[in-house]
């Protein structure tokens, strides 16, 4: 079993990485970092295997979530070595892709689905700033991805709603 998460001196510090801890028989290894680049914040570590036993931790990185890109590292070993770290989507970074802090599912047609949003201003609408969600998909096991469209919101009736200060739906599952 391995677990992942992201620690340092306290969110969006330039020093907060991406740690990995291995359940063995006798109790948890101790932490390895496994994803740090110097002067840059790292956020929201996922772990998920595809079909083929890969397992893949994707997370994010930037200073501002509005600025967040994907990373991605494999590894063929259960976890022992990995890949270097490469952009899930190359270019995107308006608030990263792929699984933003939730595991994607592997559907029955070998489809990944990954719930994916994107926060902050919108420079396709003015700079609003906008919360929402969409599932972005890989057909390949992992190598490309595209994102679906978003989710539909009734953004009336959600600040509307008594108990509501919200600016849409992020961080789905």
């Amino acid at each position: 079993m391995l677990v992942s998460w992201f620690g340092g001196k306290a969110e969006k510090n330039s020093d907060v990485a991406i740690w990995l801890s291995r359940r063995l028989t006798d109790g948890w290894t101790n932490p390895v970092c496994i994803a740090d680049e110097e002067g840059i914040a790292h956020w929201n570590p996922v772990l998920f295997q595809g079909i083929d036993k890969r397992i893949f931790l994707f997370y994010k990185v930037g200073h501002e979530i509005s600025d967040w890109f994907t990373r991605v590292r494999v590894s063929t070993d259960d976890g022992h070595t990995w890949s270097e770290a490469r952009e899930l989507v190359p270019g995107d970074n308006r608030g990263g892709r792929g699984p933003v802090k939730n595991k994607p599912v592997l559907l029955n047609n070998g489809v990944i689905a990954a719930p994916a949003s994107v926060e902050g201003p919108d420079p396709e609408n003015d700079g609003k700033d906008i919360w929402e969600a969409f599932v972005d998909l890989s057909s390949d096991n992992g190598d490309t991805w595209h994102a679906s469209a978003r989710v539909p919101m009734d953004y009336e009736a959600l600040v509307g709603h008594q108990q509501s200060r919200a600016k849409g739906v992020i961080q789905h599952s």
